[in-house]
């Protein structure tokens, strides 16, 4: 079935725990779905770099890395899903926007 294979981005696999990640379609064929994180890895991993940054006497710079994915293995999966899909698409929003803006204001 195809909606088997079609997921949205970082949804959790049931059965696997997996974290279903954006793939690069130019190196797609270098891609290990075994390599994906799972949700408890990176539960682990959040907690360590929180934990870190909290015992440390660290920068507010270092304490907002350890925050949301940056202190996980899901980091460049997330920063591939901002590069390559939510800017393109803010752009392509703030263009039609305008277009309409400009197109409003025609007379």
């Amino acid at each position: 079935q195809l909606n088997h294979l079609l997921k949205s981005p970082f949804c959790i696999h049931p059965k696997t725990g997996r974290v279903c990640v954006p793939i690069d379609p130019d190196n797609c064929a270098s891609f290990d779905p075994c390599a994906v994180p799972t949700l408890q890895q990176i539960h682990a991993e959040w907690q360590q770099a929180n934990a870190a940054a909290a015992a440390d006497d660290t920068s507010d710079q270092q304490r907002r890395t350890a925050k949301g994915s940056e202190g996980t293995s899901l980091r460049d999966s997330v920063r591939f899903f901002q590069k390559h899909f939510l800017e393109p698409l803010e752009t392509s929003l703030l263009r039609s926007r305008k277009d309409a803006s400009e197109a409003a204001m025609e007379f």
